[in-house]
């Protein structure tokens, strides 16, 4: 629960990533942010959710444009 605030209010910072939908997922939000680069929130969402995830949102919209 205390996790899930923090993410939330993580996630108010970049509200416009995904205006449509400000309950989407950690996934929406960082693939959002990779499509749409900037520095500074990239880096932001590193630091929070590792480079591991970030690479693996990564890696699914490549192959989603392989599709």
């Amino acid at each position: 629960m205390i996790k899930s605030i923090a993410k939330r209010l993580f996630w108010e910072k970049y509200l416009g990533l995904v205006w449509l939908n400000p309950q989407a997922d950690d996934s929406a939000y960082i693939c959002a942010a990779l499509l749409k680069p900037h520095f500074t929130i990239i880096l932001e969402i590193f630091a929070e959710f590792g480079l591991e995830r970030v690479e693996t949102e990564w890696q699914s919209l490549l192959q989603e444009g392989e599709s």
